[in-house]
């Protein structure tokens, strides 16, 4: 988990400190905004699941926990940035925080699982390692949970605020 926070970290601050374009991200937004409420859940919980699947399975390739925990670290520190600019940072916060205490560890949860993939992968072997994969997947119950209360305070965060 710990090498999995520092890259989520390092992300995090060169998103901050020097923020992507996020022009595509807010395309996508303004599309799930147009959705009815329950839409909008389910395109918000129907991405974070896909994105935590493959942080699990990609741990069969090694470097795909750790790559998508860096660049969620990068959007976030680069929605945060641009956000600011319009914004105060209280405002922000209190955008991101009330769904981000659940979504943000579902995501380090999955990237983490993804790397125990790993290690079985180069320890064990590939075919242990998909063996395994049930097993670590039993934990992903435990994500599934936390992205569904995410996913419903974003939902409301988002009304709310339009």
């Amino acid at each position: 988990m710990a090498i999995v926070l520092f890259t989520f970290t390092l992300g995090l601050l060169l998103g901050l400190s020097a923020p992507i374009n996020i022009s595509q991200l807010q395309e996508i937004a303004s599309y799930a905004l147009a959705l009815p409420p329950v839409g909008f859940m389910l395109y918000i919980l129907a991405n974070n699941l896909f994105v935590t699947l493959i942080a699990v399975i990609g741990g069969l390739i090694a470097v795909t926990p750790l790559f998508i925990a860096f660049v969620n670290g990068v959007v976030i520190g680069s929605v945060v940035t641009i956000a600011t600019s319009y914004y105060s940072l209280p405002e922000v916060l209190w955008l991101i925080l009330p769904h981000g205490v659940f979504e943000i560890p579902a995501l380090l949860l999955a990237c983490s699982l993804g790397l125990d993939v790993a290690h079985d992968v180069v320890n064990h072997g590939f075919m242990y390692a998909w063996a395994r994969l049930g097993e670590k997947l039993q934990t992903y119950i435990l994500i599934i949970i936390l992205l569904i209360i995410a996913a419903i305070i974003e939902t409301c965060i988002a009304y709310y605020r339009a």
